[in-house]
């Protein structure tokens, strides 16, 4: 199974990789790479979680990390996003 996609942006190869963490499986992560080496991050996709008494819980929602400043490892914003029900 492949576990990543990658897109020829030309000046960078946009990549997403499925997490290789047992810790955390749920997650995806976006960026660049040029030559075979990481770049930037972009963004990261997971299952919402926490941890309550050091055990790892999932939440049922999205968290999104976005990475919108070139110059630092940190993230810069976060986003939670509820999932859609439809109403019988």
């Amino acid at each position: 199974m492949n576990n990543r996609i990658e897109i020829d942006l030309g000046f960078a190869t946009l990549t997403v990789d499925k997490s290789a963490d047992p810790i955390f499986p749920k997650e995806i992560y976006i960026g660049l790479e040029k030559d075979g080496q990481w770049l930037q991050d972009i963004a990261t996709v997971a299952q919402e979680h926490y941890y309550k008494n050091g055990e790892l819980t999932f939440n049922e929602g999205i968290r999104v990390l976005v990475y919108a400043d070139k110059d630092s490892e940190d993230y810069t914003n976060e986003f939670n996003i509820g999932i859609y029900r439809e109403e019988s």
